[in-house]
């Protein structure tokens, strides 16, 4: 399968950088979460009329939503998906050194015993395998040539 360079880039962003990216949507959810006054349960809050606008509860829980279907949330579940997938396999080693740790080729092909050839085959294997998830989810949207 031949995948367009700038989704190979596109997909290893995301293996590079998912944790990162996790880590902005946890904040933004949080600001999201505690952007909103609580009240004690009784406490007085007005007549009760509405005045056709959504209250900062509904608007708060309406863009955690937004945040929960963006398109870095669920490229960030893919990949945590694809990776749990590749436990207990060859490749989870080079899932670890390559982009989690990111560790540099030479030392990662020195750590596994392996010849660069077999280490990029196996890299093109997981950024393939990731191409295929993605576009059973949609996320790639015609982006295979």
């Amino acid at each position: 399968m031949i995948i367009k360079q700038e989704t190979c880039k596109r997909i290893e962003r995301y293996l590079f950088s998912r944790f990162e990216i996790k880590e902005q949507l946890e904040i933004e959810i949080e600001d999201a979460t505690y952007g909103v006054k609580t009240r004690h349960l009784g406490e007085e809050i007005g007549g009760g009329i509405s005045n056709g606008y959504s209250s900062k509860v509904e608007d708060a829980a309406l863009k955690i939503l937004d945040i929960n279907n963006s398109d870095d949330a669920k490229w960030c579940r893919l990949i945590d998906d694809v990776i749990k997938e590749f436990d207990n396999t060859e490749y989870k080693d080079v899932i670890e050194l390559t982009f989690n740790k990111q560790y540099r080729i030479p030392k990662i092909v020195r750590l596994l015993n392996m010849d660069r050839s077999t280490y990029y085959n196996k890299r093109n294997d997981i950024v393939t395998y990731v191409a295929l998830k993605a576009s059973e989810e949609g996320l790639l949207k015609n982006k295979l040539s």
